[in-house]
């Protein structure tokens, strides 16, 4: 099937389970991701429980446990350098902590809000400012480089 939607003009696959990590068939530790990868040789997004202990349906009953995100993290890692997927989505993770991906980056795993089914439709506006200077720094960085761009040229064309 993956070869039909390839020959069909598929260019990425986003594989959704409810845990990454999970390898999915006895005698291989590919996960579902890592096979879409393999049968395809197209790029892959994965998707389930980045940096949850629970998947989605657990959290939605109200099981709680505790954060490990830091495991999470190199088991990611570990999965990716072995070339089982490309890109990584994150879903209940961002949805509890905006800043999850600067924390993950800074190595504040202690910082870290794990998901809970509370926290759905309750995004706290504290986080908007966070939201407002990533998108502010991403448009100062392209501000810069379009100025050092036309310098640049300037020094060559004189």
């Amino acid at each position: 099937m993956l070869g039909t939607l390839r020959g069909a003009g598929v260019d990425l696959f986003h594989v959704s389970t409810r845990r990454f990590w999970r390898p999915e068939w006895p005698g291989s530790d590919l996960s579902l991701a890592g096979w879409a990868r393999k049968l395809s040789n197209a790029p892959v997004i994965t998707v389930g429980s980045v940096g949850l202990q629970l998947d989605v349906m657990e959290s939605f009953a109200g099981k709680e446990a505790p954060a490990e995100v830091e495991k999470g993290i190199r088991e990611l890692v570990r999965r990716m350098n072995n070339d089982e997927f490309d890109l990584i989505a994150l879903g209940r993770s961002s949805i509890s902590d905006p800043q999850w991906v600067r924390k993950v980056r800074e190595s504040r795993y202690g910082e870290i809000r794990t998901f809970k089914k509370e926290h759905l439709g309750t995004q706290e506006f504290d986080n908007m400012p966070y939201v407002a200077d990533a998108f502010r720094e991403h448009i100062e960085a392209m501000q810069r480089q379009a100025a050092s761009d036309t310098a640049a040229k300037n020094a060559v064309g004189s």
